[in-house]
């Protein structure tokens, strides 16, 4: 949406997260699901940063990097079945 400022959309981010850390908690996940959580909101973060200026060109390379946030959340759900504390 054109006029939209960054600002606006980094709650979005960190409702997410959120969202994401409260399902680890039901789910029983540990430390390794929270690094990986904490390594999607880094990306996530780094995608905001990204598309501030509103270029094409950087939009694009936001969201070719969104399979990085989705394979960090899965490697730490992963490593947290495979290592379990």
């Amino acid at each position: 949406v054109p006029g939209i400022r960054v600002e606006v959309l980094v709650p979005s981010v960190t409702d997410d997260v959120n969202v994401l850390a409260l399902v680890g908690e039901r789910a029983a996940l540990g430390g390794w699901y929270a690094a990986g959580l904490v390594a999607a909101a880094s990306l996530a973060l780094w995608q905001q940063y990204l598309i501030r200026s509103r270029e094409p060109a950087a939009c694009f390379r936001a969201f070719l990097n969104n399979n990085a946030v989705g394979l960090a959340i899965f490697c730490g759900i992963a490593a947290d079945y495979l290592f379990p504390a």
